[in-house]
């Protein structure tokens, strides 16, 4: 028995919001109330990063994978960093990204 589908349907919406959302709404909003970053800055990122798409941070993982002296430097400076890779911040800063041990990236 053979399965087939059509790769180019459009993904039907359940209209339920899911657990994902629900998670990313509460740390977002507890990120806000801590004064991590504003809702303005929250507005212009999330305009950013769906400009840009998820291609960029797939290729920017996996040379930091494979490079370690690349992954060096984006530890160091990932928005100088990201430009080799062809990710441009165009002025936009990322809400206040940590590595791991709390340390500000």
């Amino acid at each position: 028995m053979s399965h087939t589908h059509d790769p180019l349907a459009p993904i039907e919406e359940s209209g339920e919001i899911s657990e994902f959302e629900v998670l990313e709404t509460a740390i977002r909003e507890l990120a806000i109330e801590k004064g991590l970053f504003s809702p303005e800055d929250h507005r212009r990122f999330s305009e950013w990063a769906g400009s840009v798409g998820p291609s960029g941070g797939s290729r920017l993982v996996a040379k930091a994978w494979t490079d370690p002296d690349f992954k060096a430097r984006l530890l160091a400076d990932g928005t100088e960093t990201c430009k080799e890779v062809g990710i441009g911040w165009r002025g936009v800063r990322p809400p206040h990204a940590t590595r791991r041990g709390g340390a500000r990236a």
